[in-house]
């Protein structure tokens, strides 16, 4: 099995790179949530993960596809 590593957007934080506390703060007499790094990817908004070498050579071939349609 041929598997290379490929990142992607992350699961926790929908690539944002912060997620929403439990801790709120006030501000202008507005209440606003506090974020925090995402634990999962450290704030980078990106995770690792494995494919099979297969699987990207589909991919590839979909967006080319899709690029020549356009």
């Amino acid at each position: 099995m041929n598997q290379i590593p490929i990142k992607t957007a992350c699961r926790s934080c929908q690539g944002g790179g912060y997620v929403q506390s439990e801790e709120t703060f006030v501000l202008a007499g507005r209440t606003h949530h506090r974020f925090v790094r995402c634990a999962s990817c450290e704030g980078s908004g990106k995770e690792l993960c494995w494919i099979e070498l297969e699987e990207l050579v589909m991919m590839v071939r979909a967006i080319a596809a899709e690029t020549q349609t356009e």
